[in-house]
């Protein structure tokens, strides 16, 4: 049998982590982008998979996150413990959906991110300032701008920028992705249990293809 999902406490924790985190950092905002190959750091926190959407999870002042959701991915909400229990808001936000769906109606981007605080006066008296997590960070020898270039589509960073102010936002990539100080650089228990169980089905899928082997055997006939 598959491993349970984690528990409504294990995200719980996660938060904190990436609250404290924040905190270290003198971040007042959070912002983290997920896609259909970049959705880990989101399904870390809150247990969604965005599919073939864009999705967007903001941490802040506010007493219970956010989830920015494109049409498919409300269906997939109740999947996220914290969503069960109350603990996680969700807006749709239809240009996050696919092309050929409705993509009107519903509040702009820069309204949402704006009714999060972001931009006004944060809760410390001071201008905000936008971590903004996709999947990677650059060094200065990358890029010119270092912790200013964000990896994340421009509409979205845009939006941030336009609020907040370019030098307010900046990339928090790293947070997670960092292999000594990210946040998912340590496995806690239930991942490793999750982590062996994929291995495992990975690596018995491969050996039943070898050992199916045949000469003159097509490719499409090995799995």
């Amino acid at each position: 049998d598959s491993p349970p999902v984690p528990p409504l406490a294990e995200f719980e924790r996660r938060l904190a982590l990436a609250c404290a985190a924040m905190e270290r950092r003198g971040f007042t905002h959070l912002v983290v982008y997920g896609d259909r190959e970049h959705f880990a750091n989101i399904a870390w926190l809150t247990n969604l998979d965005p599919r073939f959407e864009e999705m967007v999870f903001v941490l802040g002042p506010a007493s219970r996150p956010l989830v920015i959701v494109g049409n498919e991915c409300e269906g997939y909400l109740p999947f996220s413990p914290l969503y069960r229990a109350g603990g996680l808001r969700s807006e749709r936000f239809p240009t996050f959906s696919l092309l050929s769906q409705p993509r009107d109606g519903g509040r702009t981007l820069r309204e949402i991110l704006a009714g999060e605080n972001i931009g006004a006066a944060s809760r410390i008296g001071a201008a905000s300032r936008i971590g903004c997590a996709g999947w990677k960070y650059f060094s200065t020898a990358e890029d010119a701008a270092g912790r200013l270039a964000l990896d994340v589509p421009s509409f979205i960073a845009d939006a941030l920028r336009d609020l907040a102010g370019r030098e307010n936002v900046e990339n928090a990539s790293d947070l997670f992705m960092c292999p000594e100080k990210g946040l998912r650089a340590t496995a806690s228990a239930l991942e490793i249990a999750r982590f062996e169980y994929t291995n495992i089905q990975a690596a018995e899928a491969v050996k039943r293809m070898l050992l199916g082997l045949r000469p003159g055997l097509r490719d499409h006939d090995v799995f």
